[in-house]
């Protein structure tokens, strides 16, 4: 829900948090929800109320419309020189759409793990035939008999 009114004097002459207090109080809302601009080209003031619900602005927008239907009922609402209402109190939707999940991913290894543990077994068992193949390969010796030693 935003408002706007001109007000006279320098943007210098206003205590932007007081402002801010005058309106939360009376629109019935927590101050953080609050938000005030000051702008020159005389003060322009701006106010900003944040809601959680369509409804709830509109009940705030009208629980504050009477107190800007004229300048001088602005002026005794803020407690400041009033040139102009420039917006009664007004309500914009402001919708804020969640972001998709990321896609989950699909079920199973991944295509890179897959080809690693393919490629892991085969060189493993390269390892096993080759370690067989020397253990078959070598020559075997007899028992009892010492080559190095003459026979007598």
């Amino acid at each position: 829900m935003t408002l706007t009114v001109t007000a006279s004097g320098d943007v210098a002459d206003y205590n932007i948090t007081a402002v801010g207090d005058s309106v939360a109080t009376a629109a019935g809302v927590d101050r953080s929800l609050v938000d005030v601009a000051l702008s020159g080209g005389s003060v322009v003031i701006q106010v900003t109320i944040r809601t959680d619900s369509l409804a709830t602005a509109s009940s705030t927008a009208a629980t504050l419309a009477s107190s800007f239907t004229s300048t001088a009922a602005a002026q005794t609402f803020l407690g400041v020189v009033v040139e102009s209402v420039d917006s009664q109190p007004t309500v914009t939707t402001v919708v804020f759409l969640n972001a998709a999940p990321p896609p989950s991913p699909p079920a199973g290894l991944a295509l890179g793990a897959t080809i690693g543990i393919a490629v892991g077994v085969a060189l493993g068992l390269v390892v096993v035939l080759v370690v067989v193949a020397v253990v078959c390969m070598r020559p075997r010796r007899s028992k009892g008999v010492n080559p190095i030693e003459p026979a007598t």
